[in-house]
């Protein structure tokens, strides 16, 4: 996605926290580390010197999303109607099903918390990294982390990263993915840069 336009990030952080950014953090940078569709990520560093990760949801996101999930409602009850197998797709549980998912994605505390909860699972294990919260400068709309340095996955073995294993960061990154699917039932689905990006999951060095 596009980045926000210049100044936003840094109004929505003042909203959300009731401190100008030049209060909160010795330096912020303009540009986002990545941008996705609900919120983008700014590195950012604390006045103890701690650099940190901060995710900040877009303004007015909220009634857009709203706007398109009753677009889809209205579709899907459109098929039931005139779509023979449209009963076959339980189009409208699958609207309703979306816009549960959607609606929670859209707090950013809940995916702190969560966070946190995943991180509990791979407690002791050394292969496996998640963010610190910084939860005093954290709300529904604005989520502040610790700023973890990796690459893409889709670099190990190459220029950019030519000192790691691939065959073990995919052996690393199985391990972790199966551990949340079978052993604990609780998964991050969606680890990339526009809404995770301060995590490094998957430590590749033996």
């Amino acid at each position: 996605m596009p980045p926000l336009p210049p100044g936003t990030a840094e109004q929505a952080i003042q909203d959300a926290l009731g401190h100008a950014v030049g209060d909160v953090f010795v330096d912020f940078s303009t540009a986002p580390l990545a941008a996705a569709s609900i919120a983008q990520v700014h590195r950012a560093t604390l006045r103890s010197g701690e650099i940190v990760a901060v995710k900040i949801r877009r303004r007015g996101i909220e009634r857009i999303i709203e706007a398109d999930l009753t677009i889809l409602s209205e579709l899907a009850s459109l098929a039931e109607r005139h779509v023979a197998d449209a009963a076959l797709y339980s189009l409208s549980e699958l609207v309703n099903e979306f816009a549960r998912t959607i609606r929670r994605e859209q707090d950013l505390v809940r995916e702190g918390r969560l966070i946190e909860r995943i991180a509990s699972q791979f407690a002791g294990d050394p292969t496996v990294r998640f963010p610190r919260i910084c939860w005093p400068l954290s709300t529904t709309s604005v989520l502040t982390m610790e700023f973890l340095d990796g690459v893409k996955v889709s670099a190990v073995g190459t220029s950019e990263a030519p000192d790691l294993d691939p065959r073990l960061v995919a052996r690393r990154g199985a391990d972790a993915v199966l551990g949340q699917i079978l052993g604990h039932g609780l998964f991050h689905a969606d680890p990339h840069p526009g809404t995770f990006s301060s995590c490094r999951a998957i430590s590749s060095r033996s």
